[in-house]
């Protein structure tokens, strides 16, 4: 029994940029990149200390190309608009583990580096009304299925590690045998040889393969005037997270480890299951908008993000609270910039830790900050 505590999430910076033209009559497209998914924490010896794994560090990054075009004409009072397009979406995993020897922290005593690449659609719906400011828009974004595939690296301490749990030995025990064996017994010799050969057999690196969905989703946004110069906006955007609850990691019978051709499906030595086990997430967003001169203009926003976590993962309900402005220097040039302030609600999970030991853990709450900048360019 114990208690672990630590800080394992770090700074980043989400990319982002569209262009757009008009293609002939009432047909636009747009030409976007952007970073739809991503992760990335440092646990140190955090996880190893506390039973949980013997994971160090992993990270998850993904890139989106995309080009959507929208078709517009005048129906009734409104405008209306059909989206459609197509994206490629790029995804890489890696992950490190690292173990205790002698109260020494050994990290990347085992490695896995994954990547894959998908491709996806959107379509969607919307209407405008210029002169009230009017715009809503429902836009479906497709799922994503990816095999990922890459290679898993273990050292002859991950190696060793592996072996001796499974003849059910600890470090201890086997140094014994080996000292046995140096004595000549040779009972003990045929042990520690016959252990050093599987140790030998594991070490060096395996293809894997891993089968994973990235989530379906819809979003419903809509603005309106309320006042001259002023609006108020909104959005309800569901995502299909509930697809994602375990990615088995397996080999594929390759690599440069003299065993690696014995683990053709089955999981390699030290490979990991992802368990994520979410449920559906759900994002509200509410704003006002106000104009205070020709040129700037500002907004006020909030957004609730629930939580994906279903009591076993840590991923818990987020409160944003939003301020931004924006300078229109012309209509060929405008600025926007924005800052927010986001509370994570605390979240309490189980989960099977080393040695099949159940394990209750506490992600606390806690506070982040985020700014934007967005610059728009017409010619």
């Amino acid at each position: 029994t114990g208690d672990a505590r630590a800080d394992f999430a770090s700074s980043y910076i989400i990319p982002s940029a569209v262009g757009s033209a008009k293609i002939f009559g009432n047909v636009r497209c747009a030409a976007s990149y952007a970073k739809p998914y991503g992760a990335d924490a440092n646990y140190g010896t955090s996880q190893i200390l506390s039973g949980i794994s013997t994971t160090t560090a992993n990270s998850l990054d993904s890139n989106e190309l995309g080009l959507t075009c929208s078709y517009g004409r005048d129906v009734g009072p409104v405008q209306a608009y059909l989206l459609g397009g197509g994206f490629v979406q790029s995804v890489d995993y890696s992950e490190t583990k690292g173990t205790i020897v002698g109260g020494t922290f050994i990290d990347d005593i085992a490695g896995l580096q994954a990547d894959d690449t998908g491709y996806g659609y959107r379509l969607g719906v919307g209407v405008a009304k210029p002169e009230i400011a009017l715009k809503a828009s429902l836009v479906y974004r497709s799922a994503v299925d990816h095999t990922v595939t890459g290679l898993q690296t273990l050292s002859n301490t991950a190696a060793t590690g592996a072996v001796l749990s499974a003849a059910g030995l600890t470090t201890a025990q086997f140094q014994a045998l080996a000292i046995q064996a140096a004595g000549g017994n040779a009972a003990a010799a045929a042990t520690v040889n016959t252990i050093n050969g599987q140790i030998s057999g594991l070490t060096g690196n395996y293809g894997v393969r891993a089968e994973a969905t990235t989530p379906q989703s819809i979003k419903l946004a809509l603005q309106t005037g309320v006042a001259p110069g002023t609006l108020v906006f909104g959005s309800v955007e569901w995502t299909d997270w509930s697809v994602l609850q375990q990615v088995v990691v397996l080999g594929d019978g390759t690599g440069t480890a003299p065993g690696a051709a014995a683990f053709n499906g089955i999981q390699t030595p030290g490979a990991p299951t992802i368990d994520a086990f979410f449920r559906d997430g759900w994002t509200v967003n509410v704003g006002a908008a106000r104009q205070f001169t020709e040129k700037f203009s500002g907004l006020v926003s909030y957004t609730w993000d629930r939580g994906t976590g279903v009591g076993l993962s840590g991923f818990s309900d987020t409160h944003s609270f939003g301020l931004g402005v924006n300078y229109k220097h012309n209509d060929n040039f405008s600025l926007r910039a924005g800052v927010s302030y986001s509370h994570l609600t605390e979240v309490t999970y189980t989960a099977t830790g080393i040695g099949g030991v159940p394990l209750t853990i506490t992600n606390g709450a806690g506070n982040a900050i985020a700014g934007g900048l967005n610059m728009t360019i017409n010619f």
